[in-house]
């Protein structure tokens, strides 16, 4: 698995985009909870924990909050 951090203007950490093999990106917070996943097979982007579709496109990082 590909893993590229997610950076404030301070080049803080605050998630993650882990992608697989398959192209599957998952966005996590920075505790490592997934919070968004974008399948590019339907390229639809849905919430991890409720599997609502969010939006259409990969948008799985605009879904990592940042709390600093």
């Amino acid at each position: 698995m590909n893993r590229q951090p997610l950076k404030d203007k301070f080049g803080r950490i605050y998630g993650y985009l882990d992608i697989d093999s398959n192209g599957i990106v998952y966005a996590k917070d920075e505790s490592g909870r997934i919070i968004a996943v974008y399948n590019p097979a339907t390229n639809a982007t849905t919430d991890y924990a409720s599997g609502r579709i969010l939006g259409y496109g990969n948008t799985a990082a605009a879904y990592v909050v940042n709390k600093n």
